[in-house]
């Protein structure tokens, strides 16, 4: 009966390690998480808000046909909350997109006149 109970456990402990292996291998490596905010509407962004895994990454006097790219740590599931407000005062609000947890990440956010939506980027 010993050996039996001896040789569940360690069947358990190795159970236990595969799992933290695998939870550690595809949630405790830093995925590469960025995004292009890209400006194609008709004016200056005056400022941008993009929220995104609980945080909030600001970027200000953005130029028409300019674009920029922000890195965020990833980790969690969710969508993008952007806001938007144009040199004019105009705002937009729109929440876009959704990142998964565990993987490399590289959208691309792209503002127009009236809309706030994600395009893949370019192939290199």
């Amino acid at each position: 009966m010993k050996p039996l109970l001896v040789g569940i456990g360690v069947i358990a402990l190795a159970l236990l390690a595969a799992a933290y292996l695998v939870w550690h291998g595809i949630y405790g490596v830093q995925h590469k998480a960025e995004f292009e905010l890209s400006n194609r509407s008709q004016e200056v962004l005056a400022s941008v808000q993009v929220v995104i895994c609980g945080q909030t990454i600001e970027v200000r006097a953005l130029q028409q046909g300019q674009a920029t790219t922000r890195n965020f740590k990833s980790g969690c599931e969710g969508h993008y909350t952007v806001r938007v407000q144009f040199q004019s005062g105009r705002q937009l609000n729109k929440d876009v997109g959704y990142v998964t947890g565990g993987l490399d990440i590289r959208d691309v956010i792209v503002v127009t006149s009236s809309n706030v939506e994600l395009s893949k980027p370019e192939a290199k």
